[in-house]
């Protein structure tokens, strides 16, 4: 999904019923959902998270 803030960051911050940090821009992240598990706050776990900076800065 790609989205806009601030919207991005408080469903993040809902699915993971997390204080999450709002997300910067050009960040992903990813999340895990069971696929018959309702989709209700908290039950999304992240799995993995990428800020959007270089990995190996010159």
């Amino acid at each position: 999904m790609l989205a806009h803030n601030p919207g991005l960051s408080d469903l993040f911050a809902w699915l993971t019923a997390a204080d999450a940090p709002e997300l910067r821009t050009a960040c992903a992240v990813a999340l895990s959902l069971h696929p018959t598990t309702p989709l209700e706050r908290g039950t999304a776990r992240l799995t993995a998270g990428w800020d959007g900076r270089p990995s190996n800065p010159a």
